[in-house]
């Protein structure tokens, strides 16, 4: 009973976190004019402003990079939305208070395994841009995402996020 506590209290953990983390992302990048703006970022056909400005990316190149953004989106968005299903799935099983191991290993395999897809469909898209820039673009873009790693990549960074979220609870 202990082990089915603690994984469920992590499952619980891991999702608050990455949601923690996506927002404080999203925040961080649509302030800085990353994202153009918002939530339309994939929805676009070119890359937000401050990352087109900051690589100097030429009309062609943006709008070769808004497709394959574009691509991106219509490809990931119904796994997002599987995803989230998912989940839903998960957490009302725990709400429950019947949590069905059988299933919940069903539904932790479907998550992983969606998780995968994305990931995978967005480090291609990463490469097909890359693929667009020339080589001093990309220097540019390595060094803006070797910050963006050190910044919220870091073990500390999650450290940050979970120990903040600890203390509510003491």
């Amino acid at each position: 009973m202990k082990s089915k506590l603690m994984v469920i209290v992590l499952v619980i953990s891991l999702a608050i976190n990455i949601g923690i983390v996506s927002v404080v992302v999203h925040k961080h990048f649509a302030r800085r004019g990353f994202l153009g703006g918002g939530p339309a970022f994939f929805a676009r056909r070119a890359p937000g402003p401050m990352f087109s400005k900051m690589l100097d990316l030429t009309k062609e190149q943006k709008d070769k990079i808004g497709i394959f953004q574009e691509e991106t989106h219509k490809y990931t968005s119904p796994l997002m939305k599987n995803l989230q299903e998912k989940r839903k799935k998960l957490f009302e099983m725990v709400k429950s208070g019947k949590v069905d191991q059988k299933k919940k290993q069903e539904l932790l395999k479907e998550i992983s395994e969606l998780q995968v897809q994305i990931e995978s469909v967005t480090v291609d898209s990463i490469v097909k841009m890359r693929g667009a820039m020339t080589e001093e673009q990309l220097k540019k873009m390595d060094k803006l995402q070797g910050r963006f790693e050190k910044k919220f990549l870091s073990p500390d960074t999650f450290t940050f996020f979970h120990d903040r979220k600890m203390r509510r609870y003491k």
